[in-house]
């Protein structure tokens, strides 16, 4: 669901490695901060 969007995000506890591969994308909070839902909450806000 999250590639459907056409947004570009990447948590920032991911592994380093990724975020190395993905630094175009925007970085959002931690895991621990439910960010990941949060941002999806954002995307699809009617």
């Amino acid at each position: 669901m999250i590639t459907q969007t056409g947004f570009r995000f990447v948590i920032k506890d991911s592994i380093y490695r990724l975020l190395e591969k993905l630094m175009d994308n925007e970085i959002i909070g931690s895991s621990a901060e439910d960010e990941m839902a949060t941002k999806v909450k954002e995307i699809f806000k009617t």
